[in-house]
């Protein structure tokens, strides 16, 4: 299941045709529909792999869903545009797209993950709560890579002529 659709892409801008064909110049499609639905697919894939630590994937909370499906759309609307600035010099004129996508989406996927807090040791609560999604049941803290002192496996303690190595 895609959190977004090629519709929902092509809303982003003014007078993008998609079409099922490759692109055509005459009828302003640079893109075709296979081409946005596999960014569609990466972008749920980035998404998915963000937030798999902290809920249950793919998400399926009505709300939630909603908060997904625009970071998705962010996502895939950020590579359409990439195409679109190769293809057309005086794309964003034409298309009045809004800034870069890319830094959009991931703002709001930052703002639903939750925070690791290294002072106190836990993670706090994400800026944007996905409220209907199903939480991971163990989110405790980050990979952490011991070392073999940290581990007690070893001294810290260097001595004169001792073996140190």
């Amino acid at each position: 299941m895609a959190y977004t659709t090629v519709a929902k892409v092509q809303s982003l801008f003014r007078d993008l045709k998609v079409d099922a064909d490759t692109g055509d110049e005459t009828t302003n499609t640079v893109v075709t529909t296979e081409e946005v639905t596999e960014f569609i697919t990466r972008a749920d894939a980035i998404i998915d792999g963000k937030l798999a630590k902290f809920y249950t994937v793919p998400i399926t909370g009505a709300e939630s869903l909603k908060i997904v499906e625009e970071i998705s759309t962010l996502f895939a609307g950020h590579r359409v545009k990439g195409i679109m600035e190769l293809t057309d010099a005086q794309s964003d004129v034409k298309q009045d797209v809004q800034g870069n996508l890319h830094f959009q989406a991931m703002g709001l996927l930052k703002k639903i993950a939750p925070i690791w807090d290294q002072k106190c040791c836990e993670y706090r609560t994400a800026e944007i709560e996905l409220t209907d999604a199903v939480r991971s049941p163990t989110v405790s803290s980050p990979a952490r890579f011991d070392s073999q002192v940290r581990g007690k496996a070893a001294s810290n303690v260097i001595t004169k002529g001792g073996n140190n190595w």
